[in-house]
């Protein structure tokens, strides 16, 4: 019985191999079959890879950043004296590449607009910080301020020295005061509510403590100091 099953297999082996005896004819016939199945799997090959581009182009349109707008006020730039038209331009010279902006413009209100991605304003956000910081340690080298400020920049002191003058007063009231408000609408603080409560202090005793930029406020040159 075993003996009779294994001559079975090796037939059908035969057969299945194309060993078995055929006429020409039918060995082409079998060739031309061959060869459309093989240009057949061909063609299904090639019709997945055309697909391939489509679905890169898909997955590049998700990898596109959103903008955002972020309003700077006119009241920023009233602290300096400056209209927001004569800050854009240096707004414009420092964004080489479009590093920190996608656009900067001027709008109906006289507010200058900035618009951001994400990445974008992370970038310019720690710029500001470091412009904060090197205006604070300036402050103190130069006029002879020492600033104290509260790790979300909503609380300041100033501590004016023997040497400090009203003219270094108010250069550094300016550059601490608009940068800080800068930050903090960056940050995502409304425009309207953007401010800092800020306290001033000579000889141990506080001759200035106000909310920039809601209170008017007016303090005398021998107050600050000359």
């Amino acid at each position: 019985m075993k003996g009779k099953l294994i001559i079975a297999a090796v037939l059908v082996g035969l057969m299945i191999s194309g060993c078995s005896v055929s006429s020409p004819s039918e060995e082409r016939k079998q060739e031309e079959i061959t060869h459309q199945e093989q240009t057949t799997q061909r063609n299904g090959k090639n019709e997945v890879k055309s697909e391939e581009p489509e679905e890169t182009s898909s997955t590049d349109l998700t990898d596109t950043e959103e903008t955002k707008d972020y309003v700077l006020p006119q009241n920023i730039w009233a602290i300096a004296g400056m209209s927001a038209e004569e800050q854009i331009m240096s707004y414009k010279e420092e964004n080489i590449d479009n590093k920190y902006f996608e656009n900067v413009e001027v709008n109906d209100e006289q507010a200058l607009v900035l618009t951001m991605t994400e990445k974008q304003k992370e970038l310019y956000k720690d710029k500001v910080k470091l412009i904060i910081n090197e205006n604070i340690v300036e402050a103190e080298k130069k006029e002879d301020i020492r600033i104290e400020i509260s790790e979300n920049y909503d609380e300041a002191r100033m501590i004016l020295g023997e040497k400090t003058s009203s003219a270094g007063v108010q250069v550094t009231f300016v550059k601490l005061v608009t940068q800080i408000g800068i930050y903090q609408i960056i940050d995502g603080c409304e425009p309207e509510e953007w401010g800092i409560h800020l306290e001033m202090e000579r000889k141990e005793k506080t001759i200035l403590d106000v909310n920039v930029p809601k209170d008017n406020w007016r303090i005398s040159s021998e107050e600050l100091g000359g």
